[in-house]
C-alpha cells in the first residue's frame, strides 16, 4: 500500500494507491482489460449523503450499462467493508452512486469495484477520502525523550500525534513542565505532516516531569501524553592547575586554573588557590573562572610550596580538588658554597626574608622590647652608653644562600646614619652576609664581661654594640662598647687574640673569597667600609673588625 499525504486549509487528506488482485474464482472471460477511477469531495456536510463518480474505462473508452458498488473501507486492507451504493454507468462510463453520510468517524474512506463480466476484466479504484464534517476523530499523543541526564543540560522531546490510524492533521502540541500541582507551557510545536513536533528543554531540577498535549483542530480531538520522568544528576567538574616549576624569590609565580566537566568550560566557578603551609592547606586567593572556564593568580611565594585549587560545587555541578604542584622557590642572587677543606660555622636559624626594595635601611630608637632583651647581655650597668645613646638600624642584606635577608645591628647614635649608608653600600655591591642578628641573642659570657662574642663569631654574625671586654685580654673595654665598632663575617674574617690565638678559626686567616672574605685594603669590602668613614683599623690582625 502507498500513502500520499497532502495538506489543504489546515487538514490532511490522503489518497491511498493500492494494487489489487482480483478475487479468486473471479478471473476474466474476456480480453478487454479495465480500469475504474473513483472521485468523491473532499468533505460532507454535517448530515449530508455522500455523491461519489466513478469513470469505467476499457481499451476503447468508457464502457456503457456496466454495473458498479461504492464501497466504505479500505480495499484488500482484509476487512469486509460494506456496500453503501449501486449503479450503472451510462453512455460514456459515468456511473453516480450516493450513499449516506458516515457520522461514525471524522474521515472515511470509498473505493469503487465493477466485478467484470464474460468479456471484461473486474477492476477496483484507488480508496478516496472524505472529512465527514462535524465529526471529530480521536487522537492519541504520545512523549519521547530520555529518562536521565545531566542538571542544566538540554533534552529532546519529540511528540508523536495519530488520529484515525493516520498522522493527524497540522495542529499544534503543547510541551508542559510540571510545577506544583499545575502544568506550566515550556514551548509550542506546531505538528509536521508526518505528525511529529519537537522541542528542547534545559533540565534544571533532579527530577522532572514533562508531557505533550495535542490542542486539536477541526477534525481532529485533543490529547495528551502519558507524563515522562527525567531524573538529572550533578555535572562532574574537573579542576586542573597549571603552574611553573620555579619562581625567583619575590617574583610572582603565574597560577593558571582550568575548570571543566564533562561538556566543556565552567564559567563563573567558584575556585580557591591554596598552598600547603605549616602541616596544612591554607587558601591564600579566590576567584571566579572566566567564560572560558579559567581563573588566575598571582601569588609571591616566599619558599618552596605545593599548591592546588578547589572548585565548589553547587546544586547542579560537583566541586573537585586539583592535583598538587609543586613550585620551588629559588635565590635572586648568588649562593655561596662552602669552600672545599674550609671549616663549617655553627648554624643560625635563616633571618626574616627581606622586606621593601633594595636595602631599604631604617634607623630607630631602641624599643623596650630590644631594651629587654640587650640588658645583662650586650649592655649593663656601668657601661659607657646607654639607651639613649643607642640606635638599631634595620635593613636588608644579601646572605649566603643567594636570599634577601632582613637582619639588624645596634650602633650608637652618631653613626646610624652612617651606618645605614655603609649596609646600603654593601647591599649594593652585592656583599654576602651570613647573618646579622643582635648580638644578645648569644646570651652572656663571662669570659668578655658581656654577650658573648666568642658564640656570635663563631656563628659567623655580623654585630656592632657589645658592652664587652676585648676577646683575650679580661679587663680591656672592647670598642664595641661604644656602639662604633662593626664586625663583618668574622668567620671568614678571623681575629688574632692575644691569649686565644686566631678566632674563630685560622683556616681562613690569609684566604680571600668572592666578597665576603678579604685580605687587603683593596679589596672590595674594606673599600666600602673606607668610602663610608669606616676605618679597617688591625687589618689581617682583626680582619672583621671596622671603626667608624
Amino acid at each position: 500500500m502507498k500513502i500520499a499525504t497532502s495538506v489543504s486549509a489546515g487538514l490532511v487528506s490522503a489518497a491511498l494507491t493500492l494494487s489489487v488482485m482480483p478475487p479468486a474464482g473471479a478471473a476474466p472471460s474476456g480480453d478487454d482489460s479495465t480500469t475504474l477511477q473513483l472521485s468523491v469531495p473532499a468533505s460532507t456536510p454535517a448530515g449530508a449523503d455522500v455523491t461519489a463518480t466513478a469513470i469505467l474505462q476499457g481499451a476503447a473508452g468508457g464502457i456503457p450499462d456496466a454495473p458498479v458498488t461504492l464501497f466504505r473501507g479500505l480495499p484488500d486492507d482484509g476487512v469486509p467493508d460494506p456496500r453503501v451504493a449501486e449503479g450503472s454507468t451510462d453512455a460514456e462510463g459515468v456511473a453516480t452512486l450516493t450513499a449516506d453520510g458516515d457520522r461514525s468517524s471524522a474521515y472515511s474512506s470509498y473505493y469503487a469495484r465493477f466485478d467484470g463480466d464474460d468479456t471484461r476484466a473486474a477492476a477496483v479504484s484507488d480508496a478516496q477520502r472524505t472529512q465527514n464534517e462535524g465529526v471529530a476523530a480521536s487522537t492519541t499523543t504520545t512523549l519521547e525523550a530520555a529518562a536521565s541526564t545531566k542538571l542544566r543540560r538540554p533534552i529532546t522531546l519529540t511528540a508523536t500525534v495519530a488520529g484515525a490510524g493516520e498522522p493527524a492533521a497540522l495542529g499544534v502540541v503543547r510541551f508542559e513542565q510540571q510545577s506544583g500541582g499545575d502544568w506550566a507551557k515550556v514551548a509550542d510545536v506546531t505538528v509536521t505532516g508526518a505528525g511529529t513536533a519537537t522541542t528542547s528543554v534545559v533540565i534544571t531540577s533532579v527530577r522532572t516531569v514533562l508531557r505533550a498535549r495535542y490542542l486539536g483542530v477541526e477534525g481532529y480531538d485533543e490529547s495528551t501524553s502519558a507524563p515522562h520522568a527525567v531524573s538529572a544528576s550533578r555535572q562532574t567538574t574537573t579542576a586542573t592547575l597549571t603552574a611553573p616549576s620555579k619562581v625567583v624569590d619575590e617574583q610572582k609565580a603565574q597560577l593558571s586554573a582550568q575548570v571543566r566537566t564533562e561538556f566543556g568550560a565552567l564559567p563563573s566557578a567558584k575556585v580557591s588557590f591554596q598552598h600547603y603551609k605549616d602541616g596544612r592547606w591554607t587558601t591564600f586567593s579566590r576567584a571566579r573562572t572566566s567564560s572560558s572556564g579559567v581563573a588566575k593568580a598571582s601569588p609571591r611565594p616566599r619558599r618552596t610550596y605545593w599548591f592546588r585549587i578547589k572548585v565548589a560545587s553547587s546544586t547542579w555541578q560537583s566541586g573537585d580538588t586539583s592535583a598538587k604542584v609543586r613550585v620551588r622557590n629559588v635565590p635572586p642572587g648568588k649562593v655561596i658554597k662552602r669552600l672545599a677543606g674550609s671549616p663549617k660555622p655553627r648554624s643560625l636559624p635563616a633571618q626574616s626574608r627581606a622586606s621593601g626594595s633594595g636595602a631599604n635601611a631604617k634607623v630607630s630608637k631602641i624599643s623596650a622590647k630590644t631594651w629587654k632583651s640587650m640588658k645583662g647581655r650586650s649592655w649593663r650597668s656601668g657601661c659607657p652608653v646607654g639607651r639613649s645613646s643607642l640606635r638599631v638600624v634595620k635593613v636588608n642584606y644579601w646572605g649566603f644562600d643567594g636570599y634577601r635577608h632582613r637582619g639588624e645591628i645596634v650602633v650608637h647614635k652618631a653613626i646610624g646614619a652612617k651606618t645605614a649608608r655603609l649596609f646600603t653600600d654593601l647591599y649594593t655591591n652585592k656583599v654576602s652576609i651570613r647573618a646579622m642578628y643582635r648580638v644578645d641573642r648569644f646570651g652572656y659570657s663571662s669570659r668578655v664581661r658581656g654577650a658573648n662574642d666568642y658564640a656570635s663569631m663563631a656563628a659567623d654574625n655580623t654585630s656592632a654594640f657589645n658592652c664587652r671586654n676585648v676577646v683575650g685580654r679580661p679587663g680591656v673595654r672592647s670598642l664595641h662598647a661604644y656602639g662604633r665598632a662593626i664586625d663583618i663575617n668574622p668567620f671568614e674574617n678571623p681575629y688574632l687574640s692575644g691569649s686565644d690565638g686566631w678566632v674563630p678559626n685560622t683556616w681562613w686567616r690569609t684566604r680571600a673569597a668572592g666578597t665576603y672574605a678579604w685580605t687587603k685594603s683593596s679589596h672590595l669590602v674594606p673599600r666600602i667600609m673606607k668610602r663610608n668613614g669606616f676605618r679597617w683599623t688591625y687589618g689581617l690582625a682583626d680582619g672583621h673588625h671596622f671603626d667608624g
